[in-house]
């Protein structure tokens, strides 16, 4: 199973349900508008379960006094029919010992873009490593990025299986 590098004892892991308390500062300029951790790992969740992908697992870190977030989803796409498994039985984009990954980061201190990265080698590293072979997405955290992030993660996932089909 791919694991999340973080490298400094001051990494703080935790779960989705813990980004509820986590908390999003105020603006740090005029066009500057953090956008909530909690927000973005349940968009992308979402819009992961609304292609069809099954989450396998989820494993995310903040850093910078919970002002950095790195994470890691590991994913498989849920069976069209196959009438030779089980029903609910979840089968990978390819093959069955094979998963795509899903990267995210973002930063409220403006030190880097709010970020997705999809493919089936792909890094997140808290030393800012960041790269997908099936590609990245992102953008800064100014004004108006509650109104895109939706469509940026879309985007994102949309096509997803195609891609890693074309892979094999």
């Amino acid at each position: 199973m791919a694991q999340l590098l973080y490298s400094s004892t001051k990494d703080i892991k935790v779960t989705r349900d813990d980004m509820r308390y986590l908390q999003t500062p105020p603006p740090m300029g005029r066009r500057h508008q953090p956008y909530p951790f909690v927000d973005f790992c349940n968009q992308t969740v979402g819009a992961l379960k609304a292609e069809g992908f099954n989450i396998l697992q989820e494993d995310y870190v903040v850093t910078k006094d919970e002002g950095r977030l790195f994470g890691l989803v590991s994913i498989t796409k849920k069976p069209a029919i196959d009438p030779g498994r089980e029903t609910g039985t979840a089968l990978t984009v390819t093959d069955p010992t094979w998963s795509l990954l899903v990267g995210l980061r973002g930063a409220h201190d403006q030190s880097f873009s709010r970020a997705l990265t999809i493919g089936s080698q792909i890094i997140v590293c808290s030393n800012l490593c960041f790269h997908g072979n099936l590609g990245v997405w992102n953008t800064k955290q100014t004004t108006n990025i509650t109104k895109r992030m939706p469509s940026l993660i879309a985007d994102a996932v949309r096509g997803v299986g195609e891609s890693a089909q074309s892979m094999t």
